[in-house]
């Protein structure tokens, strides 16, 4: 299995980073002028949603593994509540995956197959929200349904926190729902890269990304932090991401007792 570099691009031009932990080389990444930034809404998103996609037709396999904390609602960061993790994932591409959660107590795998979804371990995880991590690694789905399903607009960004651009869109609600529909907001640095998003453009619910490397050419965050009501509730690291060729069919093959994932869309 070969090593893939990282690198890791700052906001003051051309930048270089090595992350000792991965025992990887350097390699300079430009970030890209403000000012050559498509001026189309629905043009820079989907543009954005390639710089911050780890999977296409023109990326190879790859194994990805983090670590990751979560909090109880009531506490911020306390450590009598912390409650440690895993998160792996196997990209096989197109619709062959593997996902697994697990902490100290449970473990949960979602094999993805081209004839569905399926969980083994149980249907419901005890850490929640983890389930979302995959997205927070690969949120480019969220940016293409936006941009093609909705009419996004352009949002003040934030430049003390590295900010080049904002998007703002109106999420789906149901005609019977008398509550407001919620407002998504996404925020990237000059190289286009996913800095925040959050409902609302507030701490209701956050996410942030930090420290990023590239990977193939792609903008993967190496922090990830969680937040709902301005209340920490998950912070995941990556630890590693390298490509995984060759692949033994066996470890995307789901065993005998995994169940459909009737959640799956």
């Amino acid at each position: 299995m070969r090593k893939t570099t990282f690198v890791r691009p700052f906001s003051c031009g051309v930048s270089l980073f090595c992350l000792a932990a991965f025992g990887l080389a350097c390699v300079p990444i430009f970030a890209q002028d403000a000012a050559a930034l498509p001026s189309n809404p629905k043009e820079l998103m989907l543009l954005a949603a390639k710089t911050n996609s780890l999977t296409g037709p023109d990326m190879q396999p790859w194994r990805l593994k983090a670590s990751l904390h979560t909090f109880t609602p009531s506490t911020n960061l306390s450590e009598e509540e912390n409650k440690q993790g895993k998160y792996e994932e196997l990209w096989a591409g197109g619709e062959k995956f593997k996902q697994i959660y697990s902490d100290e107590e449970y473990s949960q795998t979602i094999y993805r197959t081209p004839n569905g979804q399926f969980i083994a371990g149980g249907l419901h995880f005890v850490l929640g929200e983890v389930r979302q991590l995959s997205e927070f690694f690969e949120p480019a789905a969220y940016l293409r349904q936006y941009a093609v399903g909705h009419n996004p607009e352009f949002d003040p960004a934030d430049a003390s926190a590295g900010e080049s651009a904002c998007l703002r869109t109106v999420s789906d609600r149901s005609k019977d729902s008398k509550r407001e529909s919620p407002v998504y907001l996404f925020c990237f640095d000059s190289s286009l890269r996913l800095v925040r998003f959050s409902i609302n453009g507030n701490d209701d619910f956050l996410i942030l990304f930090r420290r990023p490397l590239s990977f193939n050419g792609r903008a993967i965050p190496t922090e990830v932090e969680l937040r709902r009501h301005g209340i920490v509730r998950m912070l995941a690291h990556l630890e590693s991401l390298e490509a995984a060729e060759p692949i033994e069919e066996s470890e995307l093959q789901p065993p005998a007792d995994t169940v459909p994932d009737e959640s799956d869309p």
